[in-house]
């Protein structure tokens, strides 16, 4: 029994040999084998230069160019931008009445305007006129006009005859871009204003 018993023993251990190992709990555990990291390398990025012969080298301050825009106000200020406005003190008048006519120049724009001469015309329904003078003279003033301004020329009317007379005015005028440019002579016109002269 004992042979055997050894026997068997020994049987069992060489098959306990054979087979593997069980895992210790006990034992210290490996140290996991550190990672390293591949370093990242930094790629310069070159921004094409507008206008230029290619990239910058490294270490240039890219330039910027930025496009003129057209239609800005340096090209209005090329063109007068005026507007001519015609009133009267009254639009129904008596024969023998007095009527004031004012022909208003402004300069909305930013080109100078300057010299500015105003002329009434007047055309009636009748063959005689209804107001004298019945050819105003030109009324001419000696001055700049800037952005913002206006400028007036007053005509003095007496109706003389019952009837209806229709007034146009008209204001030639001296222009200067602002650039400093060349003068050049322009004109405006207002809308027609119809008087009416009774008995």
């Amino acid at each position: 029994m004992i042979k055997r018993l050894v026997c068997l023993g020994i049987t069992i251990l060489i098959l306990a040999s054979c087979a593997p190992a069980p895992a210790n709990p006990t034992a210290a555990p490996q140290a996991a084998t550190p990672q390293v990291a591949t370093p990242q390398v930094a790629t310069q990025v070159y921004v094409p230069v507008a206008g230029g012969g290619g990239a910058p080298r490294p270490g240039q301050t890219p330039q910027i160019f930025l496009p003129v825009l057209q239609g800005s106000q340096g090209d209005q200020c090329q063109t007068p931008i005026t507007s001519l406005t015609l009133a009267a003190t009254a639009t129904t008048v008596k024969v023998g009445d007095a009527v004031t006519v004012t022909a208003t120049l402004a300069n909305q724009g930013c080109a100078q305007v300057g010299l500015p001469q105003y002329s009434l015309s007047i055309h009636t329904n009748t063959a005689q006129p209804v107001l004298d003078p019945a050819n105003p003279n030109p009324v001419k003033h000696e001055l700049g006009i800037s952005q913002g301004q206006a400028d007036a020329a007053i005509f003095v009317l007496r109706a003389i005859a019952p009837g209806q007379a229709t007034l146009n005015a008209a204001a030639d005028f001296e222009a200067r871009p602002a650039s400093a440019g060349a003068a050049y002579g322009a004109n405006a016109t207002a809308q027609p204003l119809i008087i009416n002269v009774t008995q």
